[in-house]
């Protein structure tokens, strides 16, 4: 290690009285340190870990509160569809998430919940809807969430439906809110959240940080199974953020999450995620 064992305890040590929520996590940031190979990168790892963002239940409850209370400001009493992010019946974050909003919604006649786009777009579904509200738990840059919005217009468009479109997410990153922003699209975050270096540093010390840690990424396997290691998190993102006991979003850095070494062995990360 780069730093005695002894030094890395004792900032553990301070952090978990800060953030008792990180507390079960020492062994595997313990194993972060040990990839280090400089004191810079012993630096980058302690501001990373310091700047995560984790949820537990209840936290995650209250943030999904907030959703619902602006999903029901936005219904205004027209019938509104409220659809998951999800494209397959494949088990989706979002999914989870439309089940936990639809207890919000017991006395509200004209809210409809949907468990996919494809859910929502087959039949005549549309027809019946005078706005539909696209809604997942995260978003990292975006993409994802324009590319849905716009095929449930395209497909309105094509059964000459007139219906308003919104998307609102529990959490995503800045970046990813301003880019949705500059579509055109009318979209609601709860949470916005700073990209981890990006949002923390300016130049020339902020390349110096990306160079660190693209660094620390030379220590985990750069693809599995035909999947290439999402350097500084899918699409860029930088992002900090995670729910405990649920999937990790991929837009996260890969030193917290990435399943394998470079030499193909299992990590034992902070992070968990079902599939690359």
């Amino acid at each position: 290690m780069v730093v005695e064992l002894d030094e890395a305890q004792e900032w553990l040590f301070d952090l978990f009285l800060r953030r008792e929520i990180l507390s079960e996590f020492e062994e595997q940031v313990l194993e972060l340190v040990k990839l280090c190979q400089s004191r810079a990168e012993y630096d980058l790892i302690k501001h990373t870990v310091e700047k995560l963002i984790v949820l537990n239940s209840g936290q995650l409850s209250t943030q999904v509160f907030s959703m619902a209370e602006h999903v029901r400001k936005l219904s205004k009493g027209k019938q509104t569809a409220v659809v998951a992010m999800a494209w397959d019946d494949a088990p989706d974050s979002s999914q989870q998430l439309v089940q936990m909003l639809k207890s919000r919604f017991t006395r509200e006649d004209k809210i409809r919940i949907f468990n996919s786009v494809p859910a929502f777009t087959k039949k005549d579904h549309v027809d019946q809807f005078e706005q539909f509200i696209l809604v997942d738990d995260f978003s990292g840059t975006g993409k994802t969430v324009e590319n849905r919005y716009n095929h449930l217009v395209k497909h309105a468009k094509g059964r000459e439906v007139d219906i308003e479109g919104y998307a609102c997410l529990l959490f995503g990153m800045k970046a990813a809110f301003d880019f949705l922003v500059s579509t055109g699209i009318n979209v609601h975050f709860c949470r916005k959240l700073q990209a981890g270096l990006s949002g923390h540093f300016q130049q020339p010390e902020l390349d110096d940080m990306i160079q660190h840690m693209k660094r620390l990424e030379q220590e985990l396997a750069p693809a599995i199974d035909g999947t290439p290691l999402p350097s500084m998190g899918h699409g860029g993102a930088e992002a900090l953020f995670f729910v405990k006991d649920s999937n990790a979003p991929n837009s996260n850095f890969p030193i917290f999450w990435w399943p394998e070494d470079a030499a193909n062995k299992e990590r034992n990360t902070l992070m968990y995620r079902a599939e690359l």
